[in-house]
């Protein structure tokens, strides 16, 4: 069970990890991931930024295909200020922000600026912003403004299972 507060993450009670921007379960950090492993490999891998966003691609369009976190809200509870979230619809990825923008710049709290449902975002107000993925697509479609990411919910603290 991991237990997130706006500056603190609990894994188990026994291992207290901060945070200061955002957390993710799912595709977006799988791409990381991967990203992440290739880096270690080889330095060549790293030569220049354009590289890096191509393998970011190759990453993201492999996700697409392969779809490893399909099906995530089955594989985990999800608890805001104790309540338990249960009708979350099929989706790859969960991600829980402290900042304004995410993903090189993407405002996932403020793509439905014209809602009168969602609370605004504060960075020091005491409150994560919760959001579901739908997939790698559904990120690259919000990084150009084509879409909306699915709003879970605000809360000062959020569980995971």
């Amino acid at each position: 069970m991991i237990t997130i507060k706006p500056k603190n993450i609990s894994i188990r009670k026994t291992t207290a990890l901060y945070f200061y921007n955002y957390f993710s379960i799912g595709v977006d950090a799988k791409v990381a991931f991967d990203f992440h492993q290739t880096r270690q490999t080889s330095s060549l891998y790293m030569s220049n930024r354009l590289y890096n966003k191509l393998l970011y691609t190759f990453f993201g369009t492999r996700q697409a295909v392969i779809s490893d976190c399909n099906g995530l809200q089955n594989q985990l509870e999800l608890y805001l200020d104790g309540n338990k979230i249960s009708n979350i619809p099929d989706i790859e990825s969960i991600v829980i922000v402290n900042i304004p923008s995410w993903a090189a710049g993407v405002k996932l709290w403020k793509c439905n600026e014209n809602s009168d449902l969602l609370s605004s975002q504060h960075i020091d107000d005491g409150k994560l912003e919760t959001v579901g993925i739908y997939s790698s697509f559904h990120i690259a479609q919000l990084q150009i403004g084509l879409s909306e990411p699915y709003y879970i919910g605000q809360a000062s603290e959020i569980k995971v299972k």
